[in-house]
C-alpha cells in the first residue's frame, strides 16, 4: 500500500512540476498572488514572431472596418509574469481580440494589438483565460472603475486592471480583463453552470454582407461547451436554459429594429436583477453593455434564474445622463420600479472600499486619478437620481407596440436572406443520441458532441443550425418537485415530490425521510435559528444506478442542500445519504451547534462559498471525503471523523480554515490543503492514516497551499509539493 502511494505521489509531483515555473514558493505569497498590485509586468514572447507580424499586417490592410474572424489565429506564446517578489513563467496561446480595428495600433512605429490569452500552465490572479486590451477600446479608467462598481452592487464582473506589458519587444500599458469562464463564476461565489452570450457570427460582414445586416436573425450561443459535455445533468440544465434564452432573443429579433435599445429579459418575469443591472449600466452611460450581441448570461440552477455578467459597456461615467423616450423606459422597468441602492455610493465605507480597489488596479495613482475617482462617484450618484426621476415620471399607461415571438416569422426572415440555415423546432433524446427536427419536418440523428456544436457555434459540417425548440421537460420536471413556503422557520423549502417532510414548531424539529435514494431537499434563503434538521436516507441497492455527474438535473449535489441560508445554534444530522454529498452548503453562513453524518455514500459534508462556524462535526463512514470545503471561511472547534475512504478534511480553492481539536481515525488522508488555501490547527490526532498532511496545487487556476499546526499525533507521513508549505513544531511520527 505504501509503495503504491509513493508511486502515485511521485507521478503527482512531476505532473504539477511541469505546469508552471515560479522562482518563489507560492504558499508564502497567497494573498499577494490574488492582488493585482503585486504584478509589475507581463512579458509575452511569440516564438513565431514573423507569422504573428504578418497576421497583423493582413488585419490592418483588409478593406473592412472590422477584423475578419478568419484572421484571429492562435499563436504559441511564453508569458513571464514579474511580481514584486519573483517571476513565474507560463506557456500559452494568444490571438487577436476585438471586432473593430481600434484593437490594433502602433507604439513608436511598432505594432500593438489587443489579445486573447489562454494559459496552458499556471494562472494570473486565478485566471487561465483573459484579454489584454488596448485601454482606449474600453475607455480605460471607466472600465476599471465600472467593473469594481458592478461587483459592489452584486453583479458578476470580470477582474480588470492596468498592467505594464512587453509583447515581442513592444512596451505598453494594457488592460487585463479575465474571460467569462468557470474561474470568473467561482470568484463571484457561483457554482459552475452554463454561460451564454449573443451570437455574433452573423453580425460582422457575414459572407460579405453589411455589418449588423443580419441582426434580426442573430440569436444566442453557449460559451462553455465543455460543461455541456460533462454529462446528462449538465445537458438537461443547458438545454432548458438555452430554450428560455433563445425565446428572449427571438422576441428581440422579431421586434428589431424597433427594439434596438429595449430590454432583454430571459427570466420568466422581468426579475429585479435585470432591471437593477439595466439601471446601473444606464447610469454609467453603458448602453453598449445592454446590446444583445454584447450580453453574457449565467444560469443559476439553484434559483432557476439567469444572471447578467458585465461585459463591454463602453462606459462614460463622468458624462451627464440623457433624457430617454418613455417607450425605452417602459421596456426596461416596470411601473413603480425603484432602485434600492441609490444612496449606496454616498456611504463612507463603500466609497473607501471602492477607492482601495481602484488604487490596487491602476499603475500610478496620483492626484489626477484621485480627482477622477471622486468626480465619477459624484456624477454616478447624480445620474442615478436623474434616471430614477425619469422612471417615476414615466407614463406607463402609454401602450408599447405589441409583438410576439412567433418562430414562423423568424424562419421567413431566414428564407428572405437566402441563408443556408436549418431551424430546429424540436429535439428528443434517445439513448446517447439526439433526434432533431427542423421547420421542414426533416429529422436527423446527431450525437452529443454535434449538438454541443449547434449550441456553441450554430454549425455542423459547415452548415448553420439554430435551435429554437420548445422544451416541455421543465414543466414535467417541476411536477416532480414540491415547494413549501415556510413561515416558521422563515424561507423556502424545495424538495423532490416523494420526500416525506414533518415540521414540529414546538420542538423546532424538521424531519425529512426519503422514499427513494434519489430524494433530496433544498433550503433557499432560510433562517434557521435554534432548529434541528434530521435527514433520514434510504440505503441504495448494492450496485446503485447513480447519476454520471455529481449533481442532478436540478443542480443539487446533496441529499440535503442549503443555499443562501443563515444558521444560529442549528443542529443538522443525516444518515444513509446516497447522494454525491449527504449535506451540501452553498453561499450559507452562521453557527452550527452540531453536524452529524453516518453512512454517507460519497462526501459526507460539502461546503462551497460559505462562512460557517461549527461547534462539533461528527462523521462516521463516508465513501469519499468526510468534510470537504472550498472557497470560503470555516471555523471548527471539534471534529471527530472516522472511516473516511479518502480525506477526513479537504480544504480547497482559496479557503481559510481554522480547526481547534481534530480527531481522525481510519482514513486515507487526515488533512488535505490545496489551491491557495490557508489552514491552521491547534491539536490534531490522526490514527490509522496513510497521510497526515497533503499540501498541493491541484488545479491550474490556483497555486500552492499553506498550513500550520501547534501539536499533532499521527502515524502517517506528510506530502508537500514545491508550491506549498507546512509549519509546525517538530513531532515524532
Amino acid at each position: 500500500m505504501r509503495i503504491r502511494f509513493f508511486i502515485a505521489a511521485l507521478v503527482l509531483f512531476f505532473s504539477i512540476t511541469i505546469q508552471a515555473n515560479c522562482s518563489f514558493n507560492q504558499a508564502e505569497y497567497i494573498k499577494d498572488l490574488l492582488n493585482p498590485a503585486s504584478i509589475k509586468n507581463i512579458n509575452i514572447e511569440i516564438p513565431k514572431s514573423s507569422k504573428f507580424n504578418r497576421n497583423f499586417a493582413k488585419i490592418i490592410t483588409t478593406p473592412s472596418q472590422n477584423i475578419p474572424p478568419e484572421l484571429k489565429k492562435n499563436f504559441f506564446a511564453i508569458l513571464k509574469v514579474q511580481y514584486k517578489f519573483g517571476e513565474c513563467i507560463h506557456e500559452g496561446e494568444v490571438r487577436q481580440n476585438g471586432d473593430w480595428k481600434d484593437h490594433i495600433d502602433f507604439v513608436d512605429g511598432m505594432p500593438l494589438r489587443s489579445l486573447n490569452v489562454k494559459l496552458k500552465s499556471g494562472n494570473i490572479l486565478n485566471s487561465v483565460r483573459f484579454k489584454l486590451l488596448i485601454p482606449s477600446t474600453r475607455n480605460h479608467f471607466d472600465e476599471i472603475l465600472g467593473t469594481i462598481i458592478a461587483k459592489e452592487f452584486g453583479f458578476i464582473a470580470p477582474e480588470t486592471f492596468e498592467v505594464s506589458t512587453n509583447i515581442n519587444g513592444v512596451q505598453s500599458t494594457m488592460l487585463f480583463q479575465e474571460s467569462a469562464r468557470k474561474e470568473l463564476l467561482e470568484k463571484n461565489y457561483k457554482r459552475e453552470g452554463p454561460i451564454f452570450e449573443g451570437d455574433e457570427d452573423l453580425l460582422w460582414s457575414f459572407k460579405e454582407r453589411e455589418n449588423f445586416e443580419l441582426e434580426n436573425i442573430s440569436l444566442s450561443r453557449l460559451v462553455n461547451e465543455k460543461w455541456f459535455l460533462k454529462g446528462k445533468s449538465s445537458q438537461h440544465i443547458t438545454l432548458e436554459a438555452f430554450a428560455r434564452l433563445q425565446k428572449a432573443y427571438l422576441d428581440y429579433a422579431n421586434k428589431y429594429p424597433y427594439a434596438f435599445r429595449s430590454g432583454l429579459f430571459p427570466n420568466k418575469e422581468q426579475s429585479s436583477i435585470f432591471a437593477d443591472y439595466s439601471f446601473l449600466m444606464i447610469s454609467m452611460n453603458g448602453l453598449h453593455a445592454l446590446r444583445p450581441h454584447n450580453r453574457i448570461f449565467y444560469f443559476n440552477s439553484f434559483t432557476n434564474y439567469f444572471e447578467p455578467i458585465y461585459y463591454d459597456g463602453d462606459l462614460d461615467i463622468l458624462s451627464e445622463l440623457s433624457a430617454f423616450e418613455q417607450s425605452f423606459i417602459g421596456s426596461l422597468f416596470a411601473e413603480g420600479y425603484s432602485f434600492q441602492h441609490i444612496n449606496k455610493l454616498l456611504q463612507k465605507d463603500v466609497s473607501e472600499n471602492l477607492l482601495l480597489s481602484f488604487k490596487n488596479r491602476v499603475i500610478d495613482f496620483d492626484e489626477k486619478l484621485s480627482n477622477y475617482f471622486f468626480a465619477s462617484l459624484n456624477q454616478l450618484s447624480v445620474n442615478m437620481k436623474s434616471l430614477q426621476n425619469q422612471i417615476d415620471e414615466a407614463n406607463f399607461s402609454v401602450p408599447n407596440k405589441s409583438f410576439d415571438d412567433d418562430i414562423l416569422k423568424y424562419i421567413q426572415r431566414v428564407k428572405n436572406y437566402d441563408l443556408n440555415q436549418s431551424t430546429i423546432i424540436s429535439i428528443e433524446k434517445k439513448g446517447d443520441n439526439f433526434f432533431i427536427t427542423d421547420s421542414q419536418n426533416n429529422t436527423e440523428k446527431i450525437n452529443t458532441r454535434e449538438l454541443s456544436r449547434v449550441l456553441s457555434r450554430n454549425i455542423i459540417n459547415n452548415k448553420r443550425y439554430v435551435l429554437l425548440s420548445e422544451l416541455n421537460s421543465v414543466e414535467q420536471a417541476m411536477n416532480d418537485v414540491q415547494t413549501i413556503e415556510l413561515e416558521y422557520p422563515a424561507g423556502t423549502l424545495v424538495a423532490s415530490k416523494n420526500l416525506h417532510i414533518e415540521i414540529d414548531p414546538i420542538t423546532r424539529t424538521l424531519t425529512m425521510s426519503q422514499s427513494s435514494p434519489q430524494d433530496w431537499a433544498l433550503f433557499k434563503n432560510t433562517i434557521l435559528k435554534n432548529w434541528t434538521l434530521i435527514f433520514n436516507g434510504r440505503k441504495a441497492p448494492a450496485n446503485p444506478n447513480t447519476e454520471s455527474q455529481r449533481f442532478n438535473k436540478f443542480g443539487m449535489t446533496g441529499c440535503l442542500n442549503f443555499f443562501q441560508s443563515k444558521f444560529s445554534n442549528t443542529i443538522i444530522s443525516s444518515v444513509n445519504g446516497n447522494c454525491e454529498d449527504s449535506i451540501n452548503f452553498v453561499n450559507t453562513m452562521g453557527n452550527l451547534t452540531k453536524v452529524e453524518v453516518k453512512n454517507a455514500f460519497a462526501d459526507a459534508v460539502d461546503a462551497d462559498f460559505s462562512d460557517l462556524e461549527i461547534d462539533l462535526i461528527k462523521i462516521n463512514s463516508a465513501g469519499n471525503d468526510c468534510f470537504d470545503v472550498s472557497n470560503g471561511k470555516y471555523n471548527v472547534r471539534l471534529a471527530i471523523l472516522s472511516d473516511c475512504s479518502d480525506k477526513a478534511i479537504s480544504i480547497g480553492e482559496a479557503s481559510n480554515f481554522e480547526g481547534d481539536e481534530i480527531y481522525v481515525e481510519n482514513s486515507t488522508i487526515a488533512i488535505a490543503v490545496k489551491d491557495f488555501s490557508i489552514a491552521s490547527f491547534n491539536q490534531i490526532s490522526a490514527l490509522s492514516t496513510q497521510l497526515c498532511f497533503e499540501l498541493t496545487r491541484k488545479k491550474n487556476e490556483f497555486g500552492g497551499a499553506f498550513a500550520s499546526y501547534f501539536s499533532i499525533e499521527c502515524d502517517g507521513v506528510n506530502y508537500i509539493d514545491k508550491y506549498s508549505k507546512l509549519l509546525g513544531p517538530i513531532s515524532e511520527f
